[in-house]
C-alpha cells in the first residue's frame, strides 16, 4: 500500500478475537484490501505490553525497527492522522 506521499506502508491488524469462527468469516468476506491480520488468540501482544483499555490508543505506528512512533487511531481521530502523515 502507498501512503498519500506514494510511499510504501504495510499495516498489520492483531486480533484476539472473541469469537474466531467470525473473525474468518469477515477475512473471507470482508477484507477486500487483504489486510495482513494476526491472530494472537492467547493475547500476548496485550500481556506482553500492558496495552490500554481504551481501543483509540491500541493503534500504533512503528518504524521498520518496530519503535512506536506514534499511537491513536486516525480513523477516528483527525490529529492523530497529520501526526502520522507528518512523521518520515
Amino acid at each position: 500500500m502507498s501512503d498519500s506521499a506514494g510511499t510504501e506502508v504495510d499495516f498489520l491488524c492483531i486480533v484476539c478475537p472473541n469469537n474466531l469462527d467470525e473473525l474468518r468469516r469477515i477475512k473471507k468476506t470482508e477484507n477486500r484490501s487483504n489486510l495482513k491480520i494476526l491472530v494472537d488468540t492467547r493475547d500476548s501482544l496485550n500481556r506482553l505490553n500492558s496495552l490500554p483499555e481504551v481501543d483509540g490508543l491500541r493503534t500504533f505506528l512503528v518504524d521498520r525497527n518496530n519503535q512506536v512512533l506514534g499511537v491513536g487511531d486516525p480513523a477516528v481521530n483527525p490529529q492523530i492522522m497529520r501526526l502520522y502523515t507528518s512523521i518520515r
